[in-house]
């Protein structure tokens, strides 16, 4: 309330902003249902609600790449499968999949990982010297190969010398790197910790009419291997439905059935107490066809593995589909679960609106990992798709409501340069791509798109919020005060209506306001000057308008931001004033005569008011400026001249305002012991609060504070200031700088006063028990230690066996007693 009696509706934070509608939307739904539970920052924002600093703003959009005409898509054939170990270090298969290259995390540098033909080692004397750097791509090592023909998955006693093609490649949590082969069929098993040759495991011949093996994508979990089996796919988009199958193989690499498999029941008398059978882990199966899992989908490219243990494809449309659009389906071991067929035209919702029509998003790429903190409770996975055009890729968050599995895709703007279309890996929880030859992070750009247009109406008027209240027929609804960010190019328009009931208010027509225009004295919120840091520059602070055409009891408000799609305003907080206090009843009769001319000079008198009013308010709080609690800081050594101090520039401000709020009882003191301690204090404690005034008694001591010696050698008018600081310590000599500065200017002229430095080690004939120091026979600390503790920080031990406590001359703590 102002000194008038107007006062103000305020809308701030989401509970208020959440209770009002966007009216521009089919249905008119609250911002709140818009906004679930556990939401990210990133959903929010596509929604228009910055979470961060819980401000209104457009909703933001996708940024969309938009490829030059020359531009040449990557192609699905250079898709042979990539890995990274936890060390960073990322492995991929090479596009003629008779390689497996690495790239170092460390130095960055490439180098062929396997086949690999080492030279002999150099024999010196008696030692070998084999330690070398790996050989350069441009090699050619000769290819040597173990493995074909073997009769059933496992085996390796056959040999060809000629290298296998490899498709596929899948990093365990057990630091191995599994590979599939196509001719021959099978797994190489790479164990990165031992390290030596892979162990092969061969892929049994499929019986007639069945197509053979043909891994074409690899995804680890804990549990084991999802393999992607199909024809490596084209470049160009196939005009069929692809045989697709999908394996399941445990850590072991053994097959897991459809249905898996039963534990069995061993017993025997070796076992626990009480006997009986015990159920074992089930045996490792042989590999069978018929463990595949059928797909039928339309051309899956690639595989991942969620962390509820289920797989997740990506299937990308066929050449002349009426559906362009990819999909991510999810797929469980069991059959019994069904399969859930997740569109990506989910991704639109995110895009621009002059771009979403013609925007397709079919798939290149995928990469699948856990929620991150801030992605909210309702996420179970979030995916990275790269679209097949290889310029950009899109995070999509999994997200799981009321059972119900759904895409929320995030409107951030992540290109790829020059990406080389072999896929996705994760390092350390963040995807990496290839970027002409190298491995590069995929980063999040600040260039973000937003609506053009957002339309929000304040509280509709229901029975759990009703609209704002005047409580009083025929109010005059006076001003409107928002504290905003308006961007260059952007704008906010205010629409008001009122009425006397709601019946009429839901009726009423939307009368245009003003333009908002900056508030002359500035905000009204004492923490908006410190939240001026925007991504552009933009002029941040408190607008208001004074309403017209608003008299009523209920008023209702319309906001609609506008934007040019690269920028948003901002809306922090709104306040609606109410009612008017009008200047014109201070004029005579006869100026309100004419209700249009009177109407006019209302408005042009409330514009005089508004500053009035500020003024007057400040007058009726002047006592604020007087007291050091709550005056400007600019304002303290004001208020301290009144006592006649000068605040010395290096105490900071809540030094400064405990000095001018308690000056006047140090000066009733001045020149004694309590008002010396206490300034001493100020300048040098670093936890200093106004407890110290709570009495005019001399300052309890403690360890470690400073100490005062008057007439330690019987000199008249002698004080002695010991300052118990180590000299090798941070900021000593500041200290003794302000002390000496403070016996400078409270000391009386005809005492002497001395300054000494005291360490912190026992030195006897120098330090007096009880005084610079104290015994105290239940202090918690059980141990002094010589020359780092002060002798009051511990305890002496029990005194000599016979005698019932030590005694000062005789008993000599060296050789009778110890520290403890």
């Amino acid at each position: 309330m102002d000194s008038n009696g107007s006062r103000y509706w305020l809308l701030l934070g989401p509970k208020d902003w959440g209770a009002c509608v966007r009216s521009d939307l089919a249905g008119s739904p609250t911002l709140a249902s818009l906004w679930p539970a556990g939401a990210s920052a990133g959903e929010l924002a596509a929604e228009g609600w910055d979470a961060d600093d819980a401000e209104l703003m457009l909703p933001r959009e996708a940024f969309r790449f938009r490829a030059a005409p020359l531009d040449v898509k990557p192609g699905a054939a250079r898709r042979r499968g990539a890995a990274a170990d936890a060390d960073g270090n990322v492995f991929w298969i090479d596009e003629d999949g008779r390689r497996i290259l690495r790239q170092c995390a460390q130095s960055g540098q490439l180098s062929v990982f396997w086949p690999v033909e080492r030279p002999m080692p150099e024999v010196v004397g008696a030692v070998t010297q084999a330690f070398g750097p790996e050989l350069p791509l441009l090699g050619e090592p000769t290819p040597a190969f173990r493995g074909v023909g073997q009769p059933r998955f496992g085996d390796a006693s056959v040999a060809d010398e000629a290298a296998p093609q490899l498709a596929g490649l899948a990093m365990t949590p057990d630091h191995r790197l599994i590979a599939g082969s196509i001719a021959p069929a099978g797994l190489l098993d790479f164990d990165l910790i031992a390290g030596g040759s892979p162990r092969w495991l061969a892929w049994p011949d499929a019986a007639p009419g069945v197509r053979a093996f043909m891994p074409c994508d690899i995804a680890a979990d804990a549990c084991g291997l999802w393999i992607l089996d199909r024809a490596l796919p084209a470049d160009a988009l196939p005009a069929t439905p692809v045989d697709a199958r999908l394996w399941r193989l445990d850590r072991r690499l053994a097959s897991v059935g459809p249905a898996g498999a039963a534990p069995v029941a061993e017993s025997g008398d070796f076992g626990p107490q009480g006997g009986g059978p015990r159920a074992l882990p089930p045996a490792p199966k042989r590999i069978d066809f018929a463990h595949a899992i059928a797909l039928a989908l339309r051309s899956p490219i690639a595989v991942e593995s969620l962390p509820d243990g289920r797989a997740i494809l990506l299937d990308t449309p066929l050449a002349g589909d009426a559906d362009p659009w990819g999909a991510l389906v999810i797929v469980a071991g069991d059959p019994a679960v069904a399969r859930v067929r997740l569109s990506l035209d989910a991704v639109r919702a995110v895009i621009a609106d002059e771009d979403a029509d013609a925007f397709r998003l079919a798939g290149h790429a995928l990469l699948a990992e856990a929620p991150a903190a801030d992605d909210g409770s309702a996420a179970r996975a979030q995916l990275w798709v790269v679209g097949d055009d290889g310029n950009q890729a899109f995070r999509i968050l999994l997200v799981e409501r009321a059972g119900v599995l759904s895409l929320e895709p995030l409107p951030e703007f992540q290109p790829m340069r020059r990406y080389g279309g072999r896929g996705l890996v994760s390092v350390a929880g963040a995807p990496k791509y290839d970027s002409d030859g190298h491995w590069v992070p995929l980063v999040v750009q600040r260039r973000p798109r937003y609506s053009r247009r957002l339309q929000v109406d304040t509280w509709p008027g229901t029975a759990a919020r009703p609209p704002f209240d005047a409580g009083e027929p025929g109010c005059t609804w006076h001003r409107i005060v928002m504290d905003v960010a308006i961007p260059p190019a952007c704008a906010i328009r205010i629409q008001a209506r009122a009425a006397d009931d709601l019946a009429g208010l839901r009726n009423a027509p939307w009368h245009d306001q003003p333009a908002l225009v900056p508030r002359a004295i500035g905000a009204e919120l004492p923490w908006l000057a410190r939240r001026d840091a925007q991504p552009i520059q933009c002029e941040r602070g408190s607008r208001e308008l004074l309403l017209q055409g608003v008299k009523g009891r209920y008023a209702q408000l319309r906001i609609v931001l506008l934007g040019n799609g690269l920028a948003t305003p901002r809306v922090g907080a709104l306040r609606i004033w109410y009612p008017r206090f009008d200047y014109l009843r201070y004029l005579p009769a006869c100026w309100r005569e004419d209700a249009i001319a009177a109407d006019f000079l209302e408005r042009l008198l409330a514009n005089v008011e508004g500053l009035f009013t500020s003024w007057e308010d400040r007058i009726a709080a002047v006592q604020l400026l007087f007291d050091a609690r709550t005056a400007p800081r600019e304002a303290l050594p004001w208020l301290a001249g009144w006592l006649g101090l000068a605040l010395d520039p290096q105490l900071d401000e809540r030094r400064r305002r405990l000095l001018v709020c308690y000056g006047h009882r140090l000066l009733a003191r001045r020149g004694t012991l309590p008002a010396l301690q206490r300034l001493v204090r100020i300048a040098t404690d670093p936890c200093v609060d106004p407890s110290i005034f709570d009495d005019d008694a001399p300052l309890a001591e403690r360890p470690g504070d400073v100490r005062y010696l008057e007439r330690p050698n019987g000199a008249a008018h002698t004080l002695f200031v010991r300052v118990p600081v180590r000299r090798t310590a941070v900021g000593a000599a500041a200290t003794l700088t302000r002390v000496r500065d403070v016996l400078a200017i409270a000391l009386p002229a005809h005492v002497a006063g001395s300054v000494e430095t005291v360490d912190y080690a026992f030195r006897l004939g120098a330090a007096r028990v009880g005084y610079e120091t104290q015994l105290a026979a239940d202090d918690p600390i059980a141990a002094a230690i010589v020359d780092f503790a002060n002798l009051g920080m511990a305890r002496l031990a029990a005194p000599p066996e016979g005698a019932a406590r030590w005694a000062v001359d005789r008993d000599r703590l060296g050789l009778l007693g110890v520290l403890s």
